[in-house]
């Protein structure tokens, strides 16, 4: 089965491609995993198959999360980053509940642009939690909206010093590389995040966010 396999793959019909990706998965030796990485990158099979065996491959090791790769699209090569995250709806890390507490009547006031309320009640937090990544970050947010962007900035590098692994902070650092043009940088901050494996939804649409922005600074809308 295992020199069927590629063939199988290359050639055959829709029941016998998928009788051998499993079967490959399940083996995971080598040669097999090196057959469907073929097979992903190839433009043999339909779109949908060769993308459910690459995800697979990142979550084995076999090929790059989160690093660019050819694969064929609709007939076409495409450069694609292939993600292969864990995206979770769960609840972040609940805070203390007097701090949670504040926190919740911030974002309230936040979401209602009553940014004076939203500050003092984060700043009430702070006095519970000094410097935790969280209530930094959403802090910076209010400060932006005011204006006082260098405050902004400050308050997010404060929050991924006391945190490097915080992901909305990283995040939030990239873009403001970008905006100075600094890609390098971008990139830096970016690089421990890519390699992640599972997000919650907000930490994921702030790392698209910040990889969108630095997409389209390298031109590749």
């Amino acid at each position: 089965m295992v020199g069927l396999i590629p063939i199988l793959l290359e050639r055959g019909d829709p029941q016998g491609r998928d009788i051998a990706q499993r079967l490959a998965r399940i083996a995971g030796a080598p040669e097999t995993l090196d057959a469907l990485a073929d097979f992903a990158l190839s433009p043999h099979g339909p779109d949908e198959l060769r993308r459910e065996v690459a995800y697979a491959l990142v979550d084995a090791g076999r090929l790059p999360r989160g690093q660019m790769v050819q694969m064929w699209v609709e007939g076409e090569q495409h450069e694609l980053m292939l993600f292969g995250y864990a995206i979770s709806a769960e609840p972040m890390d609940q805070l203390p509940r007097r701090a949670q507490k504040l926190m919740e009547r911030a974002m309230s006031a936040l979401n209602d642009q009553r940014l004076d309320e939203a500050a003092r009640r984060l700043q009430e937090a702070l006095e519970i939690l000094p410097d935790h990544p969280s209530l930094l970050q959403n802090l910076a947010v209010i400060c932006g909206l005011r204006g006082d962007e260098e405050r902004s900035r400050a308050l997010v590098q404060r929050a991924v010093e006391v945190d490097p692994d915080y992901v909305i902070g990283r995040c939030q650092m990239a873009r403001y590389a970008v905006d100075k043009g600094e890609l390098e940088e971008a990139e830096q901050w970016l690089e421990p995040v890519i390699k992640r494996e599972a997000f919650h939804i907000p930490e994921f649409i702030a790392f698209c966010e910040a990889r969108i922005d630095l997409e389209l600074a390298y031109g590749r809308p």
